[in-house]
């Protein structure tokens, strides 16, 4: 049986190390994201803005399984929130994010837009085209920007007005946003695109290929660490393999247990390594989402990793080469 040496020590040392390499880049990651979406009004830089002046009932229609959001832009400082796949949220100062299944009028507002609310029984309201909203939270970040000068709205009882509506689309991934603006411009032939002044640090500094090649950059020198750790590992325990082997015990046994040793290693290094990483930075609940699924998927990849090492390990003796 395959049990835990001090030779595993240095494997488990360097599996801490590359999961807050992870971390840290995944936090980085998030940053980047929030400070694109607070430089640009809450948008993305695949936001796109549509003038529609004909039928408007693709709005209510469910134009991607994925995550994507729709608004409707009043002016500078106000907007309706009209769709809100995937549960997005801007930077929360307090309070909670619009729910689009609530039947109340409701509005989350920047820090800055807090003078121009009033208190009624102990709730704050704001006004709008004669209509009062219930304040439910304050959006922002940590530093003044443009959002504390925003009003998100939702008004389950909106009536759009067909001409001349200012629609942005938005979502995470390029290509959902491609086939969203398909569908739409296929319902409604009066749409026409028009070019958003808000540009974001990304876009004005003229940095999304560069951004994207570090991205891609970073993830293949992780998924290197990766490779280089396990095949480390692999090859520590290959003498312990053959000696067993030679004792009657089956390669097939041996080798699950190789699997199911690593998948405990990674474990236990992951919730470790978010131990000492979350003692100095502080997660929201959609980073700390996306840091948690990073545990599973190197697990589900050393997995793969180790069937790669195996099945080109048993070629090689079919072949006859001999490892030394």
């Amino acid at each position: 049986m395959l049990i835990f040496k001090r030779n595993n020590i240095p494997i488990f040392i360097l599996f801490v190390f590359l999961f807050l390499m992870t971390y840290t880049f995944q936090f980085y990651v998030n940053k980047q994201q929030m400070y694109e979406q607070l430089s640009n009004n809450l948008y993305t830089s695949n936001s796109s803005m549509l003038i529609a002046k004909g039928d408007l009932t693709w709005i209510n229609e469910d134009l991607s399984k994925s995550q994507y959001r729709l608004f409707l832009e009043e002016d500078d400082t106000h907007r309706y929130l009209l769709k809100n796949n995937g549960h997005w949220s801007p930077p929360m100062i307090s309070g909670d994010f619009l729910n689009l299944s609530e039947r109340t009028k409701t509005a989350v507002i920047g820090r800055e837009m807090e003078q121009y609310t009033r208190t009624i029984s102990g709730v704050k309201y704001i006004s709008y085209q004669t209509q009062s909203y219930e304040v439910i939270g304050i959006m922002g970040a940590s530093f003044p920007s443009s959002v504390d000068y925003l009003i998100l709205l939702h008004d389950p009882g909106l009536q759009l007005n067909d001409l001349n509506t200012k629609i942005v689309i938005d979502s995470d991934n390029p290509n959902v946003m491609k086939k969203i603006l398909n569908r739409a411009t296929k319902s409604d032939s009066f749409i026409s695109t028009i070019d958003n002044f808000q540009k974001g640090f990304l876009r004005t500094g003229d940095a999304p290929f560069l951004y994207k090649f570090l991205l891609l950059e970073m993830y293949f020198l992780l998924l290197i660490g990766l490779i280089s750790i396990l095949r480390y590992g692999y090859e520590k325990e290959q003498k312990v393999i053959n000696t067993l082997y030679m004792l009657g015990i089956s390669k097939k046994n041996l080798y699950f247990e190789i699997l199911i040793k690593n998948s405990v290693i990674i474990f236990l290094s992951s919730l470790i390594s978010l131990f000492i990483f979350s003692g100095a930075v502080i997660f929201d609940s959609l980073a700390l989402s996306k840091v948690l699924l990073v545990m599973p998927a190197t697990i589900l990849m050393s997995w793969i990793i180790i069937g790669v090492f195996i099945g080109r390990d048993h070629l090689e003796k079919k072949r006859g080469v001999v490892k030394r």
